[in-house]
């Protein structure tokens, strides 16, 4: 599984001397599992910090595939050692059938 993010938004911003990135407006990052397959994170706002390689999204933040579900105020996806953490009204599910 890789570790490359795809990211997109209506307006971002990127900061010069640590091209640190904040996306807002339909913000959204995606990351490529192979074989057609897909994670899916968005928020009102993601940012980016380069340095920590971190993805933070911030407002009716979200994370699907095809077995999940989960929607929280806040989603950290720690690129470095593929794990997340997720805070604030967390509700989701898990499709546990495949």
């Amino acid at each position: 599984m890789g570790t490359s993010w795809t990211i997109s938004a209506d307006s971002g911003r990127i900061k010069n001397d640590s091209n640190d990135i904040t996306l807002s407006t339909m913000a959204k990052a995606i990351k490529d599992l192979g074989s057609n397959e897909q994670i899916t994170l968005t928020a009102n706002t993601i940012k980016y910090l380069e340095k920590e390689q971190i993805l933070t999204s911030v407002g009716n933040a979200s994370i699907y595939s095809a077995q999940e579900y989960i929607q929280a105020d806040e989603i950290t996806a720690f690129i470095k050692t593929n794990t997340l953490d997720i805070k604030g009204s967390v509700k989701g599910s898990h499709d546990i059938s495949n």
